[in-house]
C-alpha cells in the first residue's frame, strides 16, 4: 500500500489549520457575547438592583442598535476595498474596542452604578462595538472555502469554540449567586475574558490571510443586496428560521438562573445544567457535521430543534433536580449545538445560490441581516422575560410567590420548547441542498469562463 507523501498530505493539513484559526475566532466572540446573553440580565436586576422591566427594557435597546448597526457594518464592509483584506481591518479594529466596552459594562456593579440610563448607555456602546468584529468575521466563512460540505466542517470548528467559551461561562455562573465579593469577581472574569476575546479574534483575522479578497470590483448598492436576498426563496426561509431561533431557545438560558434559584431552589444546579448543556453541544459536534454532510443541513437542523425542544419540554414538566437536570442539560445541549452551528453552514450556500441568479454577491449583507434578525428576535425575548417576571411580582432575592415560581417554570421550559417546534417545522422548508449548491457552483464557474 503506498504511503502519501508530505506533499499530498500538506496542502490538506494547512487547509484545516487555516479553518481551525478562523473558527478559533467564535471563542473571542462567544466568550463576550454568551456571558452577556446569559448573565447581563440577571445581573442589572440582582446585582444592580433594577426592576425586572427596566432590565429587559435596557437589554432590548442594546440588542436592538446592536441589531440596526448590523446593517451598517454589513453595507460598509461590502464596500471597502483595502490592501489588508476587506473584512479583516473590520475585525482587527473592532476586537479591541468591543473588548474595552465590555469590560466597561461588567464594572459597574464594582463602581456601584446605578443609575439606569448609565447602564443602559453601557449595554448599547459594547452590543453596538461588538458589530463592528462580527458581522465582517461571520462574512469570512464565505472566502474560505466554497465547498458546501467543507462549510458543515467550518461551521462545527466554529461551535466546537464557541462551546469552548460556553463552557467557562456555565463554570463561572455560580459566582454571580453566592460570594462577599461579587461586584470584584465579575470584573476579573470580564478583564480575562475580554483578553481571550482580543487574542482569538486577531489569531482569525491573520488565518484568512489572501483569501480575504473582495468577490467583485465593484459593491453593490445597499438597495440591490437587499432585494437580491429576499428574492432568493431559501434566504427568506433561512431569515425566518433564524428569527425563531433567536426568540426562542435562548431563553432557556436567560430563565435557568432564575430558575435553579427560585424553582429548584439550589443555586449550584445552574452551573451543573449549563455546564452539562456545553458538554452536550461539543459532544453533538461531530455528529451534526455528519449529518449535514450526509443528510441535508435542513433535515439535520430540523432534528436539532425537536432534540431541544424535548429537553425543554423535560425541565418544566418534572422539574428535577441533582443529576437529573444535568442528564437533561446534557440532552438540550445535544440539541442546541446543532441548531446554532448548521444555520450558519447553510448562508454561505444562499450567497451562491444568490450569484448564480444573477444578483451579484452580498456575503456580508446577508450574514448582517441573518445576525440582526437574530438579535432582534433575541432582545424581543429578553424585554419578554423582563416584563413577564414583572407582571408576575418577582423581586430580587428572597422566597418568590407561586405566580413568579409559575412564570419561570414557563419562560424556562414550555416556551422555549413550544418554539422549538415551530422551527423544526420552518427549516424543512428550506430546499437547497449539497447538489443542487454544487450544481451551482458549476453554473458560476462556466459564467466566470465565458466572461473571461
Amino acid at each position: 500500500m503506498r504511503t502519501p507523501s508530505l506533499a499530498a498530505i500538506g496542502p490538506a493539513a494547512r487547509r484545516e489549520a487555516r479553518f481551525l484559526g478562523y473558527a478559533s475566532g467564535n471563542f473571542g466572540k462567544n466568550i463576550l457575547w454568551s456571558t452577556a446573553d446569559i448573565t447581563l440580565l440577571f445581573m442589572l436586576t440582582d446585582m444592580i438592583g433594577l426592576p425586572a422591566a427596566t432590565a429587559g427594557a435596557i437589554f432590548f435597546i442594546g440588542l436592538a442598535c446592536d441589531a440596526v448597526l448590523d446593517i451598517v457594518v454589513g453595507w460598509s464592509a461590502e464596500r471597502t476595498r483595502t490592501r489588508f483584506g476587506q473584512f479583516r481591518p473590520y475585525i482587527l479594529i473592532g476586537a479591541p474596542l468591543c473588548a474595552a466596552a465590555f469590560v466597561l459594562l461588567y464594572s459597574l456593579p464594582f463602581l456601584d452604578v446605578r443609575d439606569a440610563l448609565t447602564v443602559a448607555a453601557a449595554v448599547t456602546l459594547f452590543r453596538a462595538l461588538f458589530a463592528i468584529a462580527d458581522i465582517p468575521h461571520n462574512a469570512l466563512i464565505t472566502r474560505m472555502t466554497r465547498d458546501s460540505r467543507a462549510r458543515t466542517r467550518i461551521a462545527g470548528y466554529r461551535m466546537a469554540f464557541s462551546s469552548i467559551a460556553s463552557l467557562l461561562i456555565s463554570l463561572a455562573a455560580p459566582l454571580m449567586l453566592a460570594g462577599a465579593n461579587r461586584p470584584g469577581t465579575l470584573l476579573i472574569l470580564a478583564l480575562v475574558a475580554a483578553g481571550g476575546a482580543v487574542a482569538t479574534l486577531v489569531i482569525a483575522a491573520f488565518s484568512a490571510g489572501h483569501l480575504d479578497r473582495p468577490a467583485a470590483p465593484v459593491p453593490m448598492a445597499l438597495r440591490e443586496q437587499v432585494a437580491a436576498i429576499l428574492a432568493s426563496p431559501d434566504a427568506r426561509i433561512l431569515l425566518g428560521v433564524t428569527i425563531l431561533t433567536g426568540l426562542f431557545p435562548p431563553l432557556f438560558a436567560k430563565t435557568f438562573l432564575y430558575f435553579g434559584q427560585y424553582v429548584l431552589d439550589e443555586p449550584h444546579s445552574v452551573s451543573a445544567c449549563l455546564s452539562a448543556m456545553v458538554l452536550g453541544q461539543l459532544v453533538g459536534i461531530p455528529f451534526w457535521s455528519w449529518l449535514g454532510a450526509a443528510t441535508e443541513k435542513a433535515y439535520a437542523l430540523a432534528a436539532s430543534h425537536l432534540i431541544a425542544a424535548s429537553g425543554f419540554f423535560a425541565v418544566a414538566v418534572f422539574q428535577p433536580g441533582g443529576w437529573v437536570i444535568a442528564a437533561l442539560g446534557l440532552w438540550c445541549g445535544l440539541g442546541l449545538g446543532g441548531l446554532y452551528m448548521l444555520i450558519w453552514a447553510m448562508a454561505p450556500d444562499v450567497v451562491e445560490q444568490i450569484e448564480a441568479a444573477g444578483r451579484g454577491r452580498p456575503d456580508a449583507m446577508l450574514f448582517a441581516l441573518l445576525i440582526f434578525a437574530m438579535k432582534l428576535a433575541i432582545s424581543l425575548g429578553a424585554m419578554a422575560l423582563g416584563l413577564v417576571l414583572d407582571v408576575a411580582g418577582y423581586r430580587a432575592g428572597g422566597v418568590q410567590p407561586e405566580d413568579v415560581r409559575t412564570a419561570i417554570i414557563w419562560m424556562t421550559g414550555t416556551v422555549p420548547a413550544t418554539g422549538g417546534l415551530l422551527c423544526a417545522f420552518a427549516a424543512l422548508g428550506y430546499r437547497l441542498g449539497h447538489r443542487e449548491h454544487a450544481r451551482l457552483r458549476r453554473q458560476i464557474a462556466t459564467e466566470n469562463e465565458v466572461e473571461a
